[in-house]
């Protein structure tokens, strides 16, 4: 006769499946075997299902498809469905705190019902939303051909955001402006008075720095291949602290640390560049650690027959959603985060 182990014990085995510290994914995909499995167990029985369900809203919202999104949307139901706190899978909006988001696969945004459906997403998740990466082509529709008023709708989506601690943008700078380039919004992001870590594309570091000024809790940009970086440390250290007395240090591991304990209390700016080798020779005034900022490199090599941009796009996209600290990055692999699997 077979024997099984009691259920009481196979429930705590399932409870150590989640990923642990020291990092959390920010989403897993579809082809994950954590993703997988937790699908599976969701079929076993009632005992396993609410566990399971609880796992994939929490680990794995991971939306690369516009039928996935379309998905999840129906799997949370309306808001006047919601008023009670549960969706109709039985699960709180409230656990859902990170998701990544890829809803186009055409290279435009110029699809209005999708716009509707991510400001109807944020509608539900923006109270509790603390972690977002999103891979959108925003620069694919600019404010003069939005003939269907979709760039409004996004915005209106992502001012919403006002939980968001972590924000990556794959393709550009989140650029949502409505009436660019004359009389340009404040970004999205600058709305965000939570935000510790963000990841942009392609800045434009002239008008950049004075937005993250006011950003009380930000710690950490990734900028990958930006634009105009030559003298970060004389913007941020001069312009905005009235301090120019500055030393710039090289950047090691046992410097950044120091650093950090000696400022503390102050406010302290870390910025990873991110690009590849070719692009040092421009980075002699702007590596190095100084009395608020400390800057970094991070070299991606480029694999053959990859289109350069993408190629930085998408190892910057998924370090973000890898969960690997950012004080970790110079000891990452980047041969490791240079694709991550899209599911099917």
């Amino acid at each position: 006769m077979s024997e099984s182990l009691p259920l009481e014990i196979l429930i705590l085995i399932i409870r150590k499946l989640p990923p642990q510290p020291p990092h959390i994914p920010i989403a897993l995909p579809a082809t994950d075997v954590l993703t997988k499995t937790f699908i599976a167990l969701s079929l076993t029985n009632t005992a396993f299902h609410a566990i399971a369900i609880d796992y994939l809203y929490k680990y794995c919202l991971f939306i690369d498809k516009p039928w996935r999104l379309t998905a999840l949307l129906r799997s949370l139901g309306t808001l006047q469905n919601l008023k009670s706190g549960i969706s109709r899978q039985g699960v709180s909006p409230a656990n859902i705190t990170s998701l990544v988001l890829k809803p186009y696969h055409n290279g435009t945004i110029a699809d209005r019902r999708i716009a509707e459906e991510i400001n109807a997403l944020f509608t539900i998740l923006a109270p509790n939303l603390k972690r977002l990466v999103i891979d959108m082509e925003l620069r694919s529709l600019y404010p003069e051909d939005d003939d269907e008023g979709i760039r409004p709708i996004l915005r209106m989506a992502f001012e919403k955001l006002t939980a968001i601690e972590v924000f990556c943008s794959t393709r550009d700078e989140l650029f949502l402006n409505l009436h660019w380039p004359l009389h340009p919004e404040p970004p999205v992001w600058s709305y965000w008075k939570n935000l510790t870590t963000l990841a942009l594309y392609n800045v434009d570091m002239e008008n950049f720095m004075p937005y993250v000024k006011v950003m009380d809790s930000i710690k950490t940009l990734v900028l990958t291949n930006a634009d105009s970086i030559d003298d970060l440390h004389e913007r941020w250290n001069g312009e905005f602290h009235g301090y120019t007395g500055y030393e710039i240090c090289p950047t090691r591991p046992s410097t950044v640390a120091a650093m950090r304990e000696l400022l503390k209390d102050e406010q302290h700016l870390e910025i990873i560049i991110v690009n590849n080798h070719d692009y040092q020779d421009f980075l002699d005034e702007a590596l190095g650690t100084s009395r608020y900022l400390t800057t970094s490199f991070v070299d991606v090599p480029m694999p053959p027959n990859v289109h350069y941009p993408e190629a930085l796009q998408e190892w910057t996209r998924n370090l973000i959603i890898s969960g690997i600290p950012l004080e970790m990055v110079e000891r990452v692999n980047v041969q490791d985060l240079r694709w991550l699997d899209w599911g099917d």
